[in-house]
């Protein structure tokens, strides 16, 4: 993950943030917002994601194939039948 400054166009790895981060002070007292001045916990929100799992045209990391890509499988000892693994 990437920490990005818009108007300087400056990134940096979370991971260079962590010390600096560390230093802060931790807030004494915070306050929250009250309930009423919540916009999105509450409220419905249409998943972005469902059509795509439903009609089958999202993409997972299973279904990447590459050039060249193999494949393979393993197969297991059943113990419960005292049968090997046949080639």
């Amino acid at each position: 993950m990437r920490s990005w400054h818009v108007p300087s166009g400056r990134k940096l790895g979370y991971g260079a943030l962590v010390d600096a981060a560390a230093k802060l002070p931790v807030p004494e007292n915070v306050v929250l917002k009250e309930p009423s001045q919540f916009k999105l916990i509450g409220t419905p929100h249409r998943r972005l994601d469902a059509t795509g799992k439903v009609n089958g045209s999202a993409k997972f990391g299973i279904d990447t194939r590459l050039p060249g890509m193999k494949f393979g499988s393993w197969r297991l000892h059943d113990v419960r039948r005292k049968t090997g693994c046949r080639r």
